[in-house]
């Protein structure tokens, strides 16, 4: 899970709307759960899951994110291709050109998100982080954006420092 902490405001030199991120963490769900939030004190909250903070705020030299979030409207993402009405019943995976692969999973995904309402948005080839497909999923209980990274390799396999 990620969290980026976003303040907007005018800046007073130049009287144009701003936007900075102050704060960004990341933490595994399970760490996360295992915080007792009535109790925190939010900043030793951010040192101990090695999150960024700005501090103090008057210096207004805005953090880097951990990662920054996507929305519907980023302009990394294209159009998916419609692989499987091209295609034949039966289709080696194996021989499939990684592009053709890449659009084959998000379809997929767009079968299953579709109907619950959900969106799916294919990445562009280079300055996607690592990012392929993004589902944006809005189920209140269950929702969110979740982050695909396809791997296909015809003549190796996928390593796990790469899951």
């Amino acid at each position: 899970m990620i969290f980026n902490g976003y303040v907007e405001g005018i800046h007073p030199a130049t009287g144009h709307k701003q936007k900075h991120c102050i704060l960004t963490v990341e933490a595994r769900r399970k760490e996360f759960q295992k915080l007792n939030l009535k109790k925190v004190t939010p900043l030793a909250c951010v040192q101990n899951l090695k999150g960024l903070l700005l501090k103090p705020l008057t210096d207004r030299v805005p953090v880097e994110p951990i990662r920054r979030v996507f929305n519907m409207d980023d302009e990394r993402f294209i159009e998916t291709k419609d692989t499987l009405a091209r295609s034949a019943s039966m289709v080696d995976l194996a021989t499939m050109p990684w592009e053709v692969f890449e659009h084959l999973v998000a379809q997929l995904f767009e079968k299953i998100y579709k109907d619950l309402g959900g969106e799916v948005r294919l990445t562009r080839r280079s300055a996607d982080m690592g990012v392929d497909i993004v589902v944006f999923y809005p189920d209140p209980l269950h929702g969110g954006t979740i982050v695909i990274q396809v791997k296909h390799y015809s003549t190796t396999k996928v390593q796990p420092s790469h899951i």
